[in-house]
């Protein structure tokens, strides 16, 4: 039936309307007349029921989703302001002698808990009343009906909201919404709610209990779901720990840093040289005997000369003065072929690139192979 306040349509069943709370026997009962009454009075012995216009009365326990929105916007933009202040003092920090002789552990910390910390302040504020994005549009966040989550909680609540998101940008989003609905993963792993803070508590206790119902399957598909954003979230730690050690070791060494751009320059132009060497053995099934054999025009800037060797295909290029200002000249890099036999049939997989003759630390990442373990076949 018809609530005469709010409108809303109720179950037939229903005494009081599910959305403002409002008794629905008055439209019930028919008048005199044979129609229902417009207006209902209050009888003598009951409590008026409240005005139609009454916020506390009339809103709905589960806000709108556009809200929802525009507040994970305002958060978010407070957050990467956040963030973007943290990376800032960071590089400012790194400048510190103290922080670039620290160790991988201690800087590994350092960033984990620089990263952590903007999530602890929105938790704390959810925890006591709301962000302000929440407080701005009427939302707040409860653990039940009258109990507001406590800050780890609410702050393990929004680095899985943003941490997801941020790891599998618009797919995780996707799949939150077809598996946990407008609640999503974040709240269902947490045991969280969002609601209207104008809402009725009556009107947040059937909700709840309604969010309550689907819970537990939705757990289990919440734990498959934390396992692939935990792994990503891994793997981006993974990366940012490896970017700081990066930076932290080109600050305290820049001559190496120079040397290592100039080789990595220097490896990427040697690309067409072992690009022609495999189409060679795909060829022939065999080396080149020498790198005339190969077509090759110019050599790439920095090498003197590459010699091939025809038992095992391996590139040597001898380096000359131009790199890193002589320091490197007559040093030499090898390009080192790997194989794979698959079902009988041996095929040229990758170039292993390393140097014998030059320091580890002044090599590139994509150069780092101990070219003298390798060996391909018939050396």
């Amino acid at each position: 039936m018809k609530c005469p306040h709010c409108n809303w349509q109720n179950p037939a069943t229903y005494t009081h309307c599910f959305n403002c709370n409002a008794p629905l026997m008055a439209e019930a009962a028919p008048a005199s007349s044979g129609r229902f009454e417009r207006r209902q009075h209050p009888q003598p012995g009951h409590a008026a029921t409240a005005p139609a216009h009454e916020p506390s009365t009339l809103a709905m326990a589960e806000p709108d989703a556009l809200k929802r929105v525009a507040a994970t916007i305002i958060d978010a933009l407070l957050l990467g302001v956040a963030l973007i202040a943290i990376a800032a003092a960071g590089l400012f920090a790194l400048q510190s002698p103290a922080l670039a002789s620290a160790g991988l552990t201690a800087v590994a910390l350092i960033v984990v808990l620089a990263l952590l910390l903007p999530f602890g302040v929105l938790g704390g504020l959810d925890a006591t009343g709301g962000t302000p994005g929440k407080r701005l549009l009427q939302l707040r966040v409860i653990r039940g009906p009258g109990q507001a989550p406590g800050v780890l909680r609410a702050s393990l609540r929004q680095l899985a909201k943003y941490g997801f998101n941020l790891a599998l940008p618009f797919v995780f989003h996707l799949i939150d919404r077809v598996l946990f609905g407008r609640q999503g993963a974040h709240n269902v792993l947490t045991g969280t709610h969002v609601v209207d803070r104008r809402a009725a508590a009556t009107a947040v206790q059937r909700f709840v209990a309604e969010q309550a119902t689907g819970r537990i399957r939705a757990r289990l598909a919440c734990g498959l779901l934390v396992g692939l954003g935990a792994f990503a979230l891994a793997v981006l730690a993974l990366l940012t720990v490896g970017w700081a050690q990066s930076t932290l070791r080109d600050r305290a060494d820049p001559q190496g840093a120079a040397v290592r751009d100039e080789l990595e320059t220097l490896v990427r132009g040697a690309r067409p040289v072992t690009r022609l060497a495999q189409d060679h053995h795909a060829r022939t099934q065999a080396f080149a005997p020498d790198v005339a054999a190969l077509g090759l025009g110019a050599l790439p800037e920095g090498v003197d000369r590459i010699e091939a060797n025809p038992r095992n295909g391996a590139l040597t290029a001898t380096l000359n003065a131009q790199l890193a200002q002589g320091r490197l000249a007559g040093r030499h890099i090898v390009w080192v072929p790997e194989f794979r036999t698959r079902k009988g049939d041996t095929q040229l997989r990758r170039w292993r690139c390393g140097s014998a003759d030059i320091d580890p630390a002044w090599l590139p990442a994509t150069c780092k192979d101990d070219v003298r373990l390798l060996q391909a076949p018939g050396s």
